[in-house]
């Protein structure tokens, strides 16, 4: 019997959390039964891609959703389903343009259309109007929602799905054993990141708005003031890395603000900072 091929939709297959979370359920799961593919939106190879085609998936390329290519776009998305009638589920993780892909879906007769929210705000920005045209489409493309939160899934789907037995809140999968702590590896990331007994401040996540880098810094220079043996170490990339750098500089915290882009090995990274919330809570008192 041959497996059920899910398509999951993405922007790229880089090493974000609800990337990272589709490869933790895809690499536990029975793959003679359901196997993952993938539809994203990029041309240039995600970190992830090698290891799909090992595991058995394909990767189906779409361009970048542009406002101004919609009419291509949405073209390219009915070629597509008329052409691979054999995925009965689709699972879209790209936010409101979900509703383009799950309405593609539809038409083609997809039995089973997933919209994902990750997501709980995208702020103000010069696409706002076209966001809220996307999400005005959702309307019932979708027949399933998921979320990664009560928050997330009334940003994208309204208070009435949201509060729904319609949503099924879906909480992020991580594999714990990864997580064991371990005094090697503690020592070992400690000694690469020149850490030795200095008060470590981590952080992992792509560099975008929502993360809030620009507050982290600031909150990092409050602490650095008080307690100067101290370093913040960030992991991940994006768009807002170059400006974060900017700032870090101009606050005089370059020397002690480690940039360490995208990383593979998260849970050993982490070892390093185990011990942190203990010592901030002494640290709160000293400063108290």
């Amino acid at each position: 019997m041959k497996p059920i091929r899910i398509l999951q939709v993405v922007t790229t297959m880089n090493r974000g959390g609800l990337e990272t979370m589709l490869m933790n359920y895809y690499r536990q799961m029975d793959r003679s039964r359901i196997q993952f593919d993938f539809m994203v939106h990029r041309s240039e190879k995600g970190h992830y891609d090698d290891e799909i085609l090992s595991l058995g998936g394909k990767i189906h390329r779409m361009p970048p959703i542009r406002p101004g290519r919609y009419r291509l776009y949405f073209k390219m998305l009915d070629a597509f389903f008329a052409g691979h009638p054999e995925y009965r589920v689709v699972h879209a993780h790209i936010n409101e343009n979900s509703s383009f892909v799950l309405r593609a879906a539809k038409k083609a007769g997809v039995p089973y259309r997933i919209a994902h929210s990750h997501l709980s705000d995208l702020g103000l920005d010069l696409k706002l109007p076209f966001r809220l045209y996307a999400r005005l489409s959702m309307k019932d493309q979708p027949n399933r929602y998921f979320a990664c939160s009560k928050q997330a899934g009334q940003w994208l789907f309204g208070r009435k799905i949201s509060r729904s037995k319609e949503i099924t809140i879906l909480n992020n999968a991580v594999n714990v054993e990864e997580f064991k702590f371990s005094e090697r590896l503690r020592r070992e990331v400690r000694d690469e990141l020149r850490a030795e007994d200095k008060l470590v401040i981590g952080h992992i996540g792509r560099f975008n708005k929502q993360k809030n880098h620009d507050f982290l810094i600031d909150v990092f220079a409050a602490v650095h003031r008080k307690c100067p043996d101290s370093i913040l170490v960030m992991a991940g990339d994006g768009h807002l890395r170059s400006s974060m750098e900017k700032k870090a500089a101009d606050l005089g915290l370059a020397p002690d603000v480690r940039f360490l882009g995208i990383r593979s090995d998260i849970s050993r990274l982490m070892q390093g900072l185990v011990l942190v919330s203990i010592i901030i809570r002494g640290f709160a008192r000293r400063i108290d």
